[in-house]
């Protein structure tokens, strides 16, 4: 049985970095639950579309967010907290769009036996699920015109005015992965070696900088992963993942 759940993240700025991300939700006293032991995943759903018709279509899981919760309390309106990994996710996606979705689901229920919890839903009232987020704003990346055979641009905002910033791009998503640099030392960047420098030059005094790359027309259909550094500062920017057009 899997429950989800739906936030606003209108809040945070796209170019935010994560560091720290918990879901409390509070146990709704019913049915004699927590029933068997249930052992509770979080994980995230990049599918934001649903509503909570019968009848609406499942809206699938994506990354594990954290591991097995068990031990669940049998009062009401007890909160609890997990808290997840958010070096598992490129949160680039869920902060332009604004919407999170997580999802709660018992591992032992769907393994081996009958088990279940209950936790109060997104209605006003008495509980409905919290999410604590914490981050931090600095410079940002994003991507135009990613198509193959054409020339895509990488820009990075916010940066420090006039100070050297630079991008970097990968085939292989997941990290964080320790990454030595000139002058940051190492730094945990959200994609995997070998890496593609896409350039690297002083922004302007906005902050600003763009680079573009020449994207060979087989590229059309591979999954890229990217990030900016802000060398002045030592601030990574979010990182982007984008299927080439």
């Amino acid at each position: 049985m899997d429950g989800f759940a739906k936030f606003d993240l209108s809040s945070i700025p796209n170019g935010a970095t994560i560091t720290s991300m918990t879901l409390r939700a509070y146990h709704e006293l019913g049915f004699g639950n927590p029933v068997s032991d249930p052992e509770v995943m979080v994980y995230r759903s990049a599918n934001d579309s649903w509503s909570r018709g019968a009848t609406d279509a499942y809206p699938g899981l994506n990354e594990a967010l954290t591991g097995i919760y068990t031990g669940f309390p049998a009062a009401d309106l007890v909160p609890v907290d997990f808290v997840l990994n958010v070096a598992a996710v490129n949160w680039s996606a869920d902060l332009i769009d604004d919407t999170l979705t997580l999802v709660l689901r018992n591992e032992a229920g769907h393994v081996s036996r009958y088990s279940y919890v209950y936790f109060y839903g997104s209605d006003a009232a008495p509980a409905p699920p919290e999410l604590i987020v914490e981050y931090t704003s600095g410079p940002s990346l994003t991507i135009t015109n990613l198509i193959g055979g054409s020339v895509a641009s990488f820009t990075v905002t916010g940066a420090t005015p006039s100070g050297l910033v630079g991008v970097a791009l990968s085939r292989a998503g997941g990290g964080p992965t320790s990454l030595n640099t000139v002058g940051c030392g190492t730094m945990l960047v959200q994609m995997r070696p070998p890496l593609i420098i896409v350039g690297v030059g002083a922004a302007d005094g906005a902050g600003a900088r763009s680079f573009t790359i020449n994207l060979p027309s087989g590229a059309s259909g591979r999954q890229i992963w990217s990030q900016g550094l802000d060398f002045s500062s030592c601030t990574l920017t979010n990182g982007v993942t984008q299927v080439v057009g």
